[in-house]
């Protein structure tokens, strides 16, 4: 289970930015919007989608739910609704999968995995690049296009299983983040995407309870 949760996204980063991103925009100015822009979202609730590819298998394993957000307090949940029962909560300094009638938690104190895990989820969930770099330590590129700002991070092949890149693509209406694609040294990816958002709401009571 440890390694499931592992995969998921420890391997995010951001450090450097070597390629042209577009013409009359600096790089860094980009990344200090959606740092400047988030930093306003106080709260978010977005439906996601989470579509998994692997070699060999034509059919997409696809999984959906709502993902809640509380920039003040750094918690995180992710509830599947298809299927059902499956949950990742972040909360204090717990992380808790549960897959069904399975439940672990983890500690992201003492553990250093998953304090990494933690925090590259709610940096760029948060729009806050340059923290989930320096927790993560790699290199990225840059990705031009019409709708999302996108950014190519990449580990190497170096690494011992988890994810060599990872495309983050945050919106150029809002900054929020629409989409993530985590891809593995064998080329299986795991898409997640999150286009549409409620701001600034009240979440319910006890969201982030465990």
């Amino acid at each position: 289970m440890k390694q499931k949760v592992i995969l998921l996204l420890a391997t995010f980063a951001l450090v450097s930015i070597s390629m042209p991103y577009a013409k009359g925009q600096d790089k860094e100015q980009i990344i200090k919007k959606i740092a400047v822009a988030n930093a306003e979202y106080k709260t978010i609730i977005s439906p996601f989608t989470q579509e998994k590819k692997m070699k060999g298998v034509k059919r997409e394993m696809i999984k959906k739910g709502t993902l809640y957000f509380n920039r003040a307090t750094d918690e995180l949940n992710m509830q599947y609704s298809h299927p059902q029962g499956e949950q990742l909560l972040i909360s204090n300094d717990k992380l808790v999968l549960i897959d069904k009638s399975a439940r672990s938690t983890y500690s992201t104190r003492t553990d250093a995995m998953m304090k990494r895990l933690k925090w590259t989820l709610i940096y760029c969930i948060g729009g806050e690049i340059k923290k989930a770099a320096e927790i993560n330590s790699a290199t990225v590129n840059t990705i031009p296009g019409a709708d999302y700002h996108t950014f190519e991070l990449s580990v190497g092949q170096q690494v011992k299983g988890g994810w060599v890149k990872i495309e983050l693509s945050y919106s150029k209406k809002d900054y929020t983040l629409c989409l993530m694609k985590l891809i593995e040294k064998n080329g299986n990816y795991t898409i997640y995407k999150t286009p549409t958002k409620e701001l600034n709401v009240e979440l319910a009571a006890g969201i982030f309870n465990n």
